[in-house]
């Protein structure tokens, strides 16, 4: 693992961290801003084999005790929240930020936007809140392959397509958190009646754009739905197992299926266009719209001790 350690006076309150592209594993602390990114080895974090990155390409900048992020007029430009950047935007805790083919994931160590809260010994902590949440993650399927095959320019069009689907039905139903993941959404509601709502009509928005769409302008997408318990941090992002649920029932393959006399063929089992949702979920929904949930079988979900069951819920 390639690691950038400078010597600042203060413990880091940032991190980078290449997640994917050809640099992935390289990792840059600091407390010290601006932070240069880019192509040349003088910047302060380069990023030396992605040739679609620029010398310097992008400026992470604290200002008004918030973190942004600005592009210094690079040629591809930089996706932050999944929508391209025209100046500057905002960076929160976990966000992952795109430039050129590397993907980076921000984490704030010392967020100047930090709640803090004395236990019993006088000491001071991170405060988390718990509260019950419907999950939505959403992610699109073949990013990778769209890019290998079209190009990075057709990759980024179809991801901002994406987002103006998607981003109003966020908004139309109320979301209570979201945050982009790269090419998908991780997004949390108060309920799951309203939660399967907005899951319907992204996948109703998305049939419509297909119907209209030649095939190297098609989108697909697989949604995953789940209801439990998540640690919000001072900065509002989530954190928990519940949160891990969703995330493995989104991306859930046939190989993951405990085999039994009853659980789905690997004919019936859906790619693409999907909604899956956990029996936590299905347990909160309606009688007319548990009529359209059908039960796949139980999965081992990756990193999550036990099998849960699963649905699939047809729209």
């Amino acid at each position: 693992m390639d690691t950038i350690h400078r010597n600042p006076p203060l413990p880091p309150t940032i991190r980078l961290l290449v997640t994917k592209g050809d640099d992935e594993g390289k990792i840059f602390e600091t407390s010290s801003y601006p932070i240069l990114i880019g192509r040349d080895g003088n910047n302060d974090f380069p990023i030396k084999k992605d040739v679609n990155i620029s010398r310097i390409h992008a400026e992470i900048n604290l200002k008004s005790k918030k973190i942004w992020l600005t592009d210094l007029g690079s040629t591809n430009g930089c996706i932050v929240n999944n929508v391209r950047v025209k100046n500057k935007a905002e960076i929160s805790n976990g966000l992952i930020v795109i430039l050129g083919k590397t993907w980076i994931k921000i984490s704030l160590l010392r967020s100047a936007k930090r709640e803090k809260k004395e236990d019993s010994n006088g000491s001071t902590f991170l405060y988390r809140s718990k509260i019950d949440e419907a999950f939505l993650v959403l992610d699109q399927c073949n990013s990778s392959q769209i890019i290998d095959v079209y190009g990075d320019e057709m990759g980024m069009r179809l991801t901002e397509a994406m987002n103006k689907l998607v981003l109003p039905v966020f908004k139309k139903y109320n979301v209570q958190f979201t945050k982009g993941t790269g090419d998908g959404f991780l997004s949390t509601f108060k309920h799951p009646r309203v939660c399967i709502q907005a899951a319907e009509d992204i996948i109703c928005r998305i049939k419509r754009w297909n119907k209209k769409s030649v095939q190297s302008t098609e989108i697909h997408v697989r949604i995953g739905l789940h209801y439990g318990q998540s640690h919000i941090e001072p900065n509002s992002d989530r954190h928990g197992q519940a949160v891990h649920i969703a995330f493995r029932v989104e991306g859930l393959k046939y190989k993951d299926i405990k085999k039994s006399r009853n659980c789905t063929r690997p004919g019936d089992f859906p790619i693409e266009d999907r909604v899956f949702i956990t029996k936590e979920f299905s347990e909160r929904l309606d009688s007319r719209r548990l009529l359209k949930c059908s039960n796949l079988g139980f999965f081992k979900l990756k990193g999550i001790k036990g099998y849960f069951e699963i649905f699939r819920y047809k729209v």
